[in-house]
């Protein structure tokens, strides 16, 4: 049996941890792997002020066998602007995935990493992650609480949607004076404005800043003009939405369907041929999509929320992109809209706080009341 060893991503190991998140995909109804091609560290910026990878290599062949990724920004808890982190982009060779003592001694290095940052400034309690439902393997593993792990508290249950750009999602309704336009650079202030006003209300959604918008690390492949707005009257925005286009730098591929996935993945491609709409691809094909982010809407009017998703499906499709995909936790109002719809695929996971021990008061006082709202985006 090998023996592994621990440390720090650098941009050498750039080849080899591209392939290697191609050859270890997430399980789950639908099997995929999420690639980060041309440059894995294009798609760390945007997840937080601070991100680190660990790698777990072979002493003998030198080879990554698992990689975890820890980050830490700016989120909205409890109604007030808190470092938080984030732990993903968990993922073991096939190999080790059943060695317990191997994974504890990664959560052992990656606790020495949380300690190192609690020396500084930037110290934080907890962080959250999401666990796909179906991955039952990891949800046993990281569920269970066991002596050198985290402790990890289930938060609430959040809901993923594949849209495709096909036919009119909804019918249309009347707005009365609301307007819905494509925004402009001078509409950088009401935008921040309208995130701030309306994240503060949820759990764990990200805080965005005027700064960020700026940063090509923070918002890689997001500008202002992919924001589509909902006012009342000039200058008065009660809700925006953007178009976030990240394949130059992150890719989804299908590695494998369940049985049922699988003969509904078939049929979406005959009647795509047939009415001229996006289908599922073909295992080891690239899921072409596009996320819907920075979705916030004063009192989340459902009406309203639904005509900026109209319009963005109407830039998707001038944009040649296919499908569309959004995130909301399952008692969010806007869940319920998206669910009504028959044309979509479904991925669903859990939401857990994480903490060691020198964070379970702050984990355990977080409010359980308020409805989570992580940015998929940025996961």
């Amino acid at each position: 049996m090998s023996s592994t060893y621990f440390n720090l991503a650098t941009e050498s190991d750039n080849q080899e941890l591209l392939c290697f998140l191609h050859n270890n995909p997430m399980p789950g109804s639908i099997s995929i792997s999420l690639e980060r091609s041309p440059n894995f560290f294009f798609g760390a910026g945007i997840e937080g002020d601070t991100h680190q990878t660990l790698v777990a290599r072979t002493t003998d062949e030198n080879r990554i066998i698992a990689v975890g990724s820890r980050s830490v920004r700016k989120m909205w808890i409890d109604g007030q602007q808190k470092s938080m982190g984030y732990l993903g982009q968990l993922r073991i060779d096939r190999e080790f995935r059943s060695r317990g003592k191997f994974i504890i001694h990664g959560y052992q290095n990656m606790y020495e990493l949380h300690k190192k940052m609690q020396e500084t400034e930037n110290r934080i309690d907890c962080y959250i992650t999401t666990i796909v439902s179906d991955n039952e393997t990891a949800m046993r593993i990281l569920s269970r609480n066991v002596k050198g792990m985290p402790k990890y508290r289930r938060y609430g249950e959040l809901s993923s949607f594949l849209l495709p750009i096909g036919p009119s999602l909804f019918s249309r309704s009347k707005l009365g004076d609301v307007n819905i336009r494509q925004a402009l650079q001078s509409d950088l202030a009401a935008i921040v404005d309208c995130l701030q006003r309306n994240y503060q209300r949820f759990q764990f959604a990200p805080v965005w800043t005027s700064e960020d918008f700026s940063n090509s690390d923070r918002t890689r492949g997001l500008k202002i003009e992919d924001f589509i707005l909902a006012e009342r009257s000039p200058g008065e925005i009660c809700g925006v939405m953007a178009l976030w286009d990240q394949t130059a730098f992150k890719q989804t591929v299908i590695c494998d369907y369940s049985p049922i996935l699988g003969r509904i993945a078939s049929l979406s491609r005959g009647l795509g041929e047939f009415l001229n709409t996006p289908s599922l691809p073909n295992i080891k094909d690239h899921l072409p999509f596009a996320f819907i982010s920075h979705v916030a809407i004063d009192e989340d009017e459902k009406n309203v929320f639904v005509q900026l998703l109209l319009r963005i499906r109407q830039i998707a499709h001038l944009r040649k992109i296919r499908f569309l995909a959004v995130g909301f936790a399952d008692n969010h109002p806007f869940a319920s809209v998206l669910k009504k719809i028959v044309m979509k695929v479904e991925y669903r996971s859990a939401l857990f706080t994480v903490c060691w021990e020198d964070g379970e008061q702050a984990a355990s006082a977080i409010d359980t009341q308020r409805i989570p709202h992580p940015e998929l985006a940025i996961l």
